[in-house]
């Protein structure tokens, strides 16, 4: 049988990081050393286009793929977001340990820049030591990738729009153990971290 694709990174373009990392904490609202952090272990880049690349990875630390944010709007005011060539979402995401602490729930998310916002300012309710994971975009069935923290709870963090809620109820009927997690007051988790960095 034809093996899939092995993913493609764009390869690393240090000029280009004070940028990105620039636009990530003004734009985005993110912690200077929680990006470091992300840098030190290898999950966050630029690329010579000046994305932000964010590696995906299984729960082995094998990277699977990239999630890439641009940093340069559009003439219509939108940045890129797209994949790596070869990114395989069924194999692995963007996903962050909870720390030192061993894992108590996973959450999953739309995108690696909600997942480094629900890590930097955990919504209340969730519990303590999740680890968030990003599913790049919505899926209707739990990823295979995640059955390797089966014993963990499943928290669904979707966007508060139709398309997230759909996708959530999906989740839910298939894994009726699966809890919702909607962003209050906000569209996603990005958009609730930079709203409350402005009140």
């Amino acid at each position: 049988p034809l093996q899939p694709p092995r993913a493609r990174l764009p390869p690393p373009h240090e000029r280009c990081w004070p940028t990105v990392r620039d636009f990530l904490c003004a734009a985005r609202g993110l912690d200077p050393a929680l990006l470091a952090r992300c840098r030190r272990a290898g999950l966050l880049y630029a690329d010579a286009r000046r994305n932000a690349v964010f590696v995906c990875r299984d729960p082995a630390g094998a990277v699977t793929g990239a999630e890439l944010v641009g940093t340069r709007p559009a003439p219509g005011g939108r940045t890129f977001k797209g994949l790596a060539p070869g990114s395989r979402k069924a194999r692995g995401g963007f996903w962050l340990p909870p720390g030192r602490a061993a894992p108590a729930a996973v959450l999953v998310v739309e995108s690696a820049l909600d997942a480094l916002s629900v890590h930097q300012a955990p919504p209340p309710g969730l519990p303590a030591a999740t680890l968030v994971a990003s599913t790049a975009g919505v899926s209707a069935a739990w990823p295979p990738w995640l059955d390797a923290w089966t014993d963990l709870p499943p928290l669904c963090g979707y966007d508060a729009d139709p398309a997230g809620d759909r996708a959530a109820t999906a989740l839910q009927r298939q894994h009726p153990a699966v809890r919702r997690h909607r962003p209050r007051g906000a569209k996603d988790w990005n958009e609730l971290l930079q709203r409350s960095r402005t009140t």
